[in-house]
């Protein structure tokens, strides 16, 4: 048995969310001591019994606030989570996005480097940073061109984290998720063509022509990679992406929820696709499976996971 987590101190910033709250769940169950920061308490996603266990701050990373925290706690290890995740919101309100996800990492790194122990560091990117690839699958040292404002300031925290890692001798590394999915998540495409299904079990609209695809990757197998990362990766500045490797088309996940959903419905790509989206992902994880990475659910079985908590928890066809 694994008990490397056992007793470890960990901040989860950004905790309280769909990836966040798995995380800390994950954690507490292999005897981490557990502390969140974000700006919205995590009620809806954690359990009483867990709630119990850990503590919860409501804090903003960018305010004068987080450093004094940094500065009055120890930690073993900080996951950073925090942050906008959100494509369509990055090319609406690009300011935003900058203050949630550059000047927040920022502003951790930067109270880190003084810190007479930092804790070391896994910082939550995005394959947002490749934006439309020049060839697939796409590896870690691949040219990265963002598309939306999200990328930019995903790729910039890279950076700035790469440069505090040399610079200051801060032990970190940087995760490159692709489409992660799972129970919990009430956005993004596999979220949004369940509702669509349980509102209407007739008819399908969904956006693109169905021939763009994703790389799929289910929540259990993303916290595995992220504690894998903290515990087996050198933390000197790397990038690795998180994914399964495989590409599947938005339409063959859609014909497969119908099936799951058991219904028949007209399918209407509308043709249009929304500014920054990327139009064909595959990840190369190679590197990643290196440090003994190996997805565990696959993409059929994670889709049933998710329309079951649906049904329980949104409602029944």
């Amino acid at each position: 048995m694994n008990d490397h987590w056992n007793d470890k101190s960990v901040l989860v910033t950004g905790g309280s969310g769909f990836l966040g709250s798995q995380l800390v769940r994950e954690l507490v169950s292999k005897g981490s001591s557990v502390r969140i920061t974000d700006i919205v308490p995590p009620d809806g996603q954690l359990s009483a019994s867990i709630l119990k266990k850990i503590c919860f701050d409501q804090i903003n990373l960018i305010t004068d606030d987080f450093k004094e925290y940094l500065n009055n706690n120890s930690f073993d290890y900080v996951f950073h989570l925090a942050g906008s995740a959100s494509v369509q919101m990055s090319v609406e309100k690009p300011f935003n996005d900058f203050e949630s996800n550059l000047r927040g990492t920022l502003n951790l790194l930067e109270t880190m480097r003084t810190l007479s122990k930092p804790p070391k560091l896994v910082y939550l990117s995005s394959a947002a940073v490749y934006g439309n690839p020049a060839s697939i699958p796409i590896c870690e040292d691949d040219i990265t061109v963002p598309i939306s404002p999200y990328g930019i300031s995903k790729l910039a925290a890279e950076r700035y984290l790469y440069v505090y890692v040399n610079i200051h001798g801060l032990q970190a590394v940087s995760a490159r998720p692709f489409s992660v999915f799972g129970p919990g998540q009430k956005k993004q495409v596999i979220y949004d063509i369940i509702q669509k299904i349980s509102t209407n079990p007739d008819r399908l609209d969904l956006y693109g022509s169905g021939r763009e695809a994703r790389d799929f990757i289910f929540i259990a197998d993303l916290i595995n990679a992220l504690l894998i990362l903290a515990e087996k990766s050198k933390l000197s500045g790397e990038v690795f992406n998180i994914a399964s490797g495989r590409s599947t088309e938005i339409s063959e996940i859609a014909t497969n929820l119908c099936d799951i959903m058991n219904v028949n419905p007209e399918i209407v790509y509308k043709g249009t696709v929304r500014p920054g989206v990327p139009l064909r992902w595959k990840a190369d994880v190679s590197r990643l499976k290196s440090l003994g990475f190996k997805p565990i659910v696959d993409l059929n079985e994670g889709l049933r996971r998710t329309v079951d908590w649906y049904k329980e928890t949104e409602g029944q066809l």
